[in-house]
């Protein structure tokens, strides 16, 4: 079946040829080292490749001192490859259909060099004899940090022989007589052609055995995994948390650990980035958002790396418990692999884990700038509100003053009225102020008190309206705690307010408060984990109805809740609790009878909510936010 489209496959990939590697090993009954006569490996010339796999000329069967002969061995080659915008493969297709032919690799090899995504499988053709021929294929995830690498594989059950191919970036040995240097450097700076010759070195009695190579090649896989999840892929998470200032956990509370040589991948134009532990700058922000998230982007590339080398390795496990006898060869080699992949299977696992770790730190990272953002501008909203003040107090003053002389302004021009007749003649004794300048002071006088009295009953009004944040919420959870309603469940439960903290004694999470002329003040309410607002795939229409009797139940305290939003109506859908939060806009009423204008807030407080839910419970059911949209994005329809 995998012939009907190896043409188009074929035709997709980029023939690149680039030379080769080799490796051969015949295992002999008894012989447990290496030697000239059962173990060889090389460079290949693609002229040279031919008379390679025909085992002719200077690649013939190397003649041994033994009367036995090879109880199967492994004859491995190894080539280039690349998969970017395509896969490309370092050879020539005439020389592809050569390799596959002459070591028995499946059909199924070539599509499997265009999976980015990592696979494995394994296939089984009889060969006319008394065994069959095992074909198995390991595909790595595409992540140069870690390893690209693709093994194909045939192993003849009758002759014990193993024939395969690895294809791979950057993988090939070209500079073998380096051993000695190249066995300093870390395991992860080793091509993956020296660091798998080496282990198929150190085991001679497992050349026989069909799943040698595909555990050398998972352990390799797994320890380049290893070093880069704990070593580069930790590291640039610390120094990104570092940089933020609020994560002081470990040996962080003593001296940042990662300095220089990582730093420099996180270099902005502007040094001022680099000062740890200080509130973000708006003018920060845009580079710490792409480091975070190019970060975080990173990390969710390695999960896969960790999950498919746990689950081939299972999927090895699996091969071991269902081969039939005929091919397993000796049982304790078996237990050899067994257990090596056993504990592959642990080792992945933990990583895994860690890799999910360090997801979830970038997660928390990228709320805390975000939280650092609104911190920002919430300052900024409040030097605003201070110099909004400082203007509303100048023009009260103005206001007061017109309002005085208003009246009179009024009445004088109403009237047209002469106060003063400066044509009579001083020497007849007349005044020069109208007689009738009296009517002027008796209506001018009591109309400017009229209406300065007017002001100061409105201005009375003003201020029994609440509109400080802080009194606005404490207030309204004074009261609904004093009714019950907070240890209901409806509503967050109340434990009190803080006044005049001092942002310096709590760092770093109040380190956006450092600059400000007034300390900040908090209320502390019970933490419920998992909220999320309501919205179409929170929506139930019990849901709705428990919201709305709360909200009832809140005017019955005389509370106005005056902010029926999607942001105050929560849901923690584990549970099925919904919960009314943010009362910073409340009116707390007197608990004597309201007036007709505080019904009338609370009236339309349910009006509005009740409008809100009816049409987010329509677009629940056609599933597209239509109806609820304006109270998401404008704040009312």
């Amino acid at each position: 079946m995998f012939h009907f489209h190896k043409g188009e496959t074929a035709g997709s990939i980029e023939w690149n040829p680039l030379g080769f590697q080799f490796i051969e090993g015949w295992s002999f009954p008894n012989v447990n080292e290496v030697t000239s006569w059962n173990f060889r490996h090389g460079c290949l010339e693609n002229s040279q490749l031919k008379e390679w796999l025909q085992q002719a000329g200077d690649f013939s069967v190397p003649d041994y001192p033994l009367s036995e002969e090879p109880n199967g061995g492994i004859r491995l080659l190894i080539c280039n490859y690349t998969l970017f915008e395509r896969a490309s493969l370092g050879m020539s297709h005439e020389e592809y259909s050569l390799v596959e032919a002459m070591l028995g690799l499946h059909p199924a090899t070539l599509s499997a060099l265009e999976v980015s995504g990592g696979m494995f499988s394994r296939y089984s053709r009889p060969t006319g004899h008394q065994g069959d021929q095992i074909s198995i294929i390991l595909k790595a995830p595409q992540k140069y940090e870690i390893a690209n690498y693709m093994l194909s594989l045939t192993h003849d059950t009758t002759s014990q022989w193993t024939t395969a191919l690895l294809a791979g970036e950057d993988i090939i040995d070209l500079f073998p007589s380096m051993d000695d240097y190249r066995s300093k450097l870390p395991f992860r700076s080793q091509v993956p052609g020296r660091t798998i010759r080496t282990s198929l070195a150190q085991s001679p009695e497992m050349w026989n055995n069909p799943l040698t190579l595909p555990c050398i090649l998972l352990t390799d896989h797994l320890k380049r995994l290893q070093q880069h999840c704990a070593g580069p892929l930790t590291q640039q998470v610390m120094v990104i948390e570092e940089h933020l200032g609020v994560t002081t956990v470990g040996r962080r509370n003593q001296v940042p650990r990662f300095r220089a040589p990582t730093n420099r991948r996180l270099q902005s134009r502007n040094a001022d980035v680099l000062n740890l532990g200080i509130p973000v700058d708006r003018s920060q922000t845009h580079f710490l958002t792409v480091s975070i998230n190019s970060k975080l982007t990173s990390i969710l590339f390695t999960r896969r790396s960790p999950k498919w080398n746990y689950e081939a390795s299972q999927f090895l496990l699996n091969i071991i418990n269902e081969s039939p006898r005929e091919w397993c060869g000796q049982h304790l080699r078996y237990n050899q692999i067994r257990e090596l992949i056993e504990h592959n299977i642990c080792l992945a696992k933990s990583i895994e884990d860690h890799v999910l770790c360090l997801q979830s730190r970038m997660e928390l990272q990228l709320d805390v700038l975000y939280s650092f953002v609104a911190q920002s501008d919430n300052r900024l909203n409040a030097r605003l509100a201070a110099s909004t003040g400082r203007d509303s107090t100048s023009m009260k003053i103005l206001a007061f003053i017109t309002t005085i002389f208003l009246p009179g302004t009024f009445i004088a021009t109403l009237f047209s009225m002469d106060m003063f007749d400066w044509k009579s003649a001083p020497s007849d004794g007349s005044s020069a102020v109208s007689s009738q300048f009296w009517i002027y002071w008796a209506t001018a006088v009591p109309l400017t008190a009229v209406t300065l009295g007017g002001w100061a009953l409105w201005w009375n009004f003003e201020k029994h309206r609440e509109i400080d944040q802080l009194v606005c919420e404490y207030s309204a959870y004074t009261r609904l705690k004093e009714r019950g309603l907070c240890g209901q469940g409806i509503l967050p439960d109340f434990y009190g307010s803080i006044e005049k903290i001092d942002p310096d004694q709590c760092r770093p999470h109040l380190n956006g408060f450092l600059e400000d002329e007034l300390r900040p003040s908090a209320i502390l309410l019970v933490y419920v984990s998992n909220m999320q607002k309501i919205d179409i795939t929170t929506y139930t229409e019990d849901r709705a109805a428990t919201l709305i009797q709360t909200l009832r139940n809140i005017h019955e305290a005389r509370v106005y809740h005056g902010d029926p939003y999607p942001r105050t109506m929560m849901v923690q859908p584990e549970t099925g609790r919904v919960l009314w939060i943010d009362f910073d806009r409340a009116q707390t009423f007197p608990t004597s009878p309201v007036t007709d204008r505080q019904h009338g807030w609370m009236e339309d407080d349910t009006i509005m909510t009740v409008d809100l839910l009816d049409r987010l419970g329509q677009d629940m059911k056609t599933g597209k936010l239509d109806q609820e949209y304006s109270y998401y994005y404008f704040g009312a329809p």
